[in-house]
């Protein structure tokens, strides 16, 4: 049996001295032609959680009320406007707004769940955001997008009735592969 390497990544501590956030809750992206970005979104099996001017909020099966917001962009360029992350306790928030370089705190948007969100920027100058006393949504009963609709027997984001089998579409057939543990 061969013997094992040591590793060049050195153990991995996370110092609760750090601000810990609990997920990535959703991006905001500038778009060009939002019509045409919010074509690909219905494709893709987003749903559209609510409009607001120039933006539109955009949800998946997720618990949060939003994943991505695309606003129409100013200056016809695509852009990168942060993520957004859920902060995992009320200190973890207070600690990102005593960061320095932190904006003020404002409201998170209604569509995202509300609660409080601040900004900070990163030493290459990418951006983002905290929040905190977002509320989330209720757990879907039943499959919402089109995306659930499929040939054959496939997991959804519900049920997951397909175990110990892959199922791959191939043209208007599905194939089937048994796997072995």
């Amino acid at each position: 049996m061969a013997q094992s390497q040591p590793s060049i990544i050195g153990p991995v501590a996370n110092s609760p001295d750090k601000i810990q956030l609990a997920r990535l809750s959703y991006v905001h992206v500038s778009h060009p032609d939002i019509s045409k970005f919010d074509d690909f979104a219905a494709d893709f099996g987003f749903t559209v959680a609510a409009k607001d001017g120039d933006s539109i909020y955009y949800r998946g099966w997720g618990k949060d009320k939003c994943c991505y917001i695309a606003t129409k962009s100013d200056d016809g360029e695509k852009h990168f406007n942060g993520a957004s992350f859920l902060a995992k306790t009320e200190r973890d928030f207070v600690k990102t707004c005593e960061l320095p370089g932190c904006s003020p705190l404002i409201e998170n948007p209604p569509a995202c769940g509300g609660g409080s969100r601040v900004t900070v920027s990163s030493p290459s100058g990418t951006i983002m955001h905290v929040i905190w006393g977002a509320e989330e949504r209720p757990a879907p009963e039943k499959p919402e997008t089109a995306t659930e609709i499929h040939k054959g027997s496939f997991n959804t984001t519900l049920e997951k009735t397909r175990k110990g089998t892959l199922f791959y579409p191939i043209s208007d057939s599905v194939v089937r592969f048994d796997l072995h543990e």
